[in-house]
């Protein structure tokens, strides 16, 4: 579902460990076919959208970029198939209060459908446009990762992301030492002898914020 804001609704991001400056221009510099404009919300090109304001919505859009890049690497990292929910994940426990308070649900699977809803218009009003981002990255990026369709409709449907030769230090050249964004640590699935037993967890679900 699709939902449309005004250019007067905009406010500037106010995200919590969001990439910084300098990352977000680094992995910008490697979409050289895409115009900025591409994965902004469509308000922002409208006449009556402050001048202003460009800049920050502009750098957001780069912000978010990152994020959805990231998403993507991690998903072949792990060897897991990308879908345009966790894109909508990363990007809202960054730029949505809403989602960070939704607990004890984590994923916009567990809330529900209202708070889904207010999650995506907190992410347009700030500049994050889901359905453009997600547009740029599920195509795949030449020179960082390819992807391969499997099975589904429109968002349901799983991507195989294949990072390309060399991808990896790329794209971890541009994401160490940002102090501010952390990407998602690997999957343990093997511990070593002399290492300890991670804590055990309480097996529960969550279904519209209730356990």
């Amino acid at each position: 579902m699709r939902t449309n804001i005004g250019s007067d609704e905009y406010r500037p991001a106010q995200p919590v460990g969001a990439p910084s400056v300098k990352t977000a221009d680094a992995a910008w510099g490697l979409l050289g076919q895409i115009e900025l404009a591409e994965i902004m919300p469509a308000y922002t090109s409208r006449k009556n959208f402050p001048a202003s304001l460009r800049a920050g919505a502009e750098f957001t859009a780069k912000q978010a970029l990152v994020v959805a890049l990231d998403t993507a690497m991690v998903s072949a990292r792990d060897r897991r198939l990308l879908y345009a929910t966790m894109v909508f994940d990363a990007l809202a426990r960054i730029w949505s209060s809403t989602f960070r308070n939704a607990k004890p649900a984590h994923t916009i699977w567990d809330m529900a459908r209202g708070t889904v809803d207010k999650v995506r218009r907190e992410l347009l009003a700030c500049g994050v446009d889901i359905d453009r981002l997600w547009g740029a990255v599920a195509k795949g990026v030449p020179g960082l990762y390819t992807i391969h369709k499997r099975g589904g409709q429109d968002f349901a449907r799983g991507r195989r992301v294949r990072r390309a030769r060399g991808a990896t230090k790329t794209w971890c050249g541009i994401i160490a030492g940002d102090g501010g964004y952390r990407s998602p640590r690997p999957r343990v699935r093997l511990l070593r002898a002399d290492q300890k037993l991670p804590a055990l967890k309480i097996d529960q679900s969550v279904a519209a914020e209730r356990v």
